[in-house]
This record gives structure tokens, sequence and C-alpha cells, in this order.
């Protein structure tokens, strides 16, 4: 039977050394809980201490021996915390993975795309007429490689395209899904790399368990294999990124999307970084530090027949 209980837990770098001088402490949670859940409580109890940090840049281990172990495994982000951390000698050991840490994802080997952004005009859509839209496989919001639409260009579009180019920090966009909400936002994207020499991280996740992330810059398209990443490395990966401008389409309520939202809205260490979010109208997010970042919102417009 389910019962709340304190769950004991040590905060160390990648050494086993406490971070920040941070001593053995508790959280009290459900013993139903799963691992992302205990993160989650650990990462809010100690959010002063772990700026900079996401929740999913916390690895577990059932104990100090687990930790030290040969070829250590941490707790899958689904396990059941269950009796785990009863007491302070059998502590859970959460370990933090991050760009100094010296935990580093495996390397990644790029796959340079055909997609030339020469193959998109980049005027501004008029009102009223209709504009192509090149690279919607490499974005991954179509399958067929090479394919390109032509999209409506409504006042919605143009206000779209407005509030992208007045966005500060970062912009959360959010409204019914086939109104061209991504593909404008798209659009916009290459229209940045191919006039302003910016550079793009793409990264889809509507369709997919394992995101969709691609490279856009003025020297070519890559495209990130398809690896099934840990939680943690794919949203370290994402937080250190030093592109321009970091794209997360197709945002749901899934624990993953959430948190690799969270990473690509991480500011602390990239001062230079604009951060996006596209969503479908029912998932509206936020962060407590939104006005201080700048971040604005737009909710796109349904379809209308005026």
């Amino acid at each position: 039977m389910a019962h709340n209980r304190r769950v004991w837990y040590f905060v160390v770098d990648h050494k086993g050394t406490p971070y920040k001088g941070l001593v053995a402490d508790t959280v009290k949670i459900s013993s139903e809980s799963i691992v992302v859940d205990f993160r989650d409580a650990v990462h809010a109890k100690n959010s002063s201490i772990l700026q900079g940090i996401v929740p999913a840049q916390l690895i577990v281990f059932t104990n100090k021996d687990a930790f030290d172990a040969k070829d250590p495994s941490p707790l899958d982000e689904e396990s059941r915390i269950g009796e785990f951390g009863s007491s302070k000698k059998e502590a859970l050991y959460v370990v933090i993975v991050r760009e100094d840490s010296g935990i580093e994802p495996e390397p990644v080997k790029l796959e340079k795309l055909n997609f030339k952004l020469d193959q998109m005009t980049t005027n501004d859509p008029q009102l009223g007429e209709y504009f192509e839209v090149c690279g919607l496989d490499v974005a991954g919001l179509n399958e067929e490689p090479g394919n390109s639409c032509m999209l409506y260009c409504r006042q919605d579009t143009i206000d779209l395209i407005k509030a992208l180019d007045d966005m500060k920090r970062g912009i959360r966009i959010n409204g019914p899904p086939g109104v061209g909400k991504s593909t404008t936002s798209w659009y916009w994207m290459c229209r940045q790399v191919k006039k302003n020499a910016k550079s793009i991280l793409w990264i889809h996740v509507a369709k997919r368990f394992t995101p969709r992330i691609v490279q856009l810059t003025p020297s070519g398209t890559y495209l990130f294999p398809p690896t099934v990443f840990p939680a943690s490395v794919a949203c370290t990966f994402v937080a250190r990124s030093n592109m321009d401008i970091v794209v997360i389409d197709g945002v749901t309520d899934a624990l993953e999307h959430r948190e690799l939202e969270q990473a690509v809205f991480c500011f602390e260490t990239k001062s230079h970084r604009q951060a996006v979010s596209i969503a479908s109208m029912s998932i509206k997010s936020s962060t407590p530090d939104e006005d201080f970042y700048h971040i604005s919102k737009f909710t796109a417009l349904p379809w209308s027949l005026d």
C-alpha cells in the first residue's frame, strides 16, 4: 500500500564529492513515486543551489556502492522509489550531469543533409498570397524526402512572423493543430540562417519518442542520428548547445517533452541564446522567471472563412 515517507539522498558531482557542500538530506514523497518524481522533489528543494540545472540532468543511483561499482548502473527514470533511501547509510546518490561535470555523452557524428537554404525564398510573405516552404521532411513535419508545401498567408501568419521578429529571449507559441504554427516557424528559422547568418537547433518531438534534432547553419544542414539517448544526456546536450536559437516543436504533456523544453529554456550559461517552444492549444507551460527573461507568448488562431 502506498504511503508517504522520507527518502534520504546525497547530491554529488561525478567524483562523488558533495555538490557545493550539500550534506545528506531527505524529501518526503510517496513510496509509489518513480525516479522522475524523486528527481523533481530533490531539484525543487535545492533549486537555489542547482541554478542552471534541470531535473533531467540528475542521475540517481541506489546508494554509494552502486555509484562506486566498476560498471555503475543508475536507476531507470521509470523505476519505483519503493524503499530505496530508507536510511542515511543507504541514501540515494543523486549525481549531477552538466557541462563541467566530466560526464560526457558519447561523441555524435552528424549526417550532412542535401537540404540547402537557397531552395527556399525568404522574402516576407504577402497577405492573401501563397508562399512555398521547403524542407518539411528535414524539420520532421512530413516523412516524404524533399517535401514542400504552399502555405496560405493569412493575417495570423503575418502576426506570428512579427512575434518571432520581436521576441527578446524567447517565445512560447501555442494554438490548435493544423493552423501552420510549426511550418511558419520553420520558414522563419530558415530565413534567419539565410539572411542573418544565425545558427538554429531545431528539435521536433511531436510524432516520435526519440527527438529529431537538426542543426541549421550558414555552412550546411546536419541531422543528429536518431539514437535513443537517456533523457539526462539529451537534456544536457540541448542545455549546452551554442546555437543562436533553440527550438522545440510539438511539445506535449509527455515527461520527456517537458524536460527537454526546460533544457531549451535554460539561459543561465547561454547569455546569447533565444528559445522557442511550439505546442498544441492545451499545452501551456511557463517558469517562474518568464518575466525576468522577457519570454513572450503567441496564441495562433483557428482558420475562419472571414
